[in-house]
């Protein structure tokens, strides 16, 4: 009997599976992030998150990264979002996790879209497996 992989992958179960590994590379870049230390990048933009949420201040401009590239005042305001909600520090880093997390389907769908789910898959593992490094997860960063 030989195996065949081209039926032996179902889309519906292969994308159920992600799913179910999303959710968990979600929980623990969300306990990292609230878990983790703080890094200066991250205590400067959501002390300005806090002054946009609170209205005091409303920048043109956002963080610079490496002293070369400016970001532009979105991150600020997406930072804004959990404090405007009531939160606080942890709330803006659980944020930052779960928005960190969305290149995972990000990569999936596309794989999926472009060529099948296998390439799904490979795309989002591929995604993961460059991007998971100690660092991210016990410190936030934009």
């Amino acid at each position: 009997m030989q195996l065949s992989l081209k039926n032996s992958l179902d889309p519906r179960r292969a994308t159920l599976a992600f799913a179910a590994l999303y959710v968990v590379v979600l929980l623990v870049h969300v306990v990292a992030a609230v878990g983790g230390g703080v890094l200066p990048d991250q205590a400067r933009d959501t002390y300005f998150a806090g002054r946009i949420a609170a209205g005091l201040e409303f920048p043109l401009g956002g963080p610079v990264i490496y002293d070369t590239f400016q970001l532009g005042p979105l991150w600020l305001y997406l930072c804004a979002v959990p404090l405007a909600l009531g939160g606080g520090f942890a709330s803006v880093a659980m944020f930052t996790a779960v928005l960190s997390t969305l290149k995972y389907p990000l990569a999936f769908w596309l794989g999926r879209r472009l060529v099948d789910v296998r390439f799904g898959w490979l795309l989002a593992l591929s995604v993961f497996c460059t991007g998971w490094t100690w660092v991210p997860l016990k410190f936030l960063t934009h």
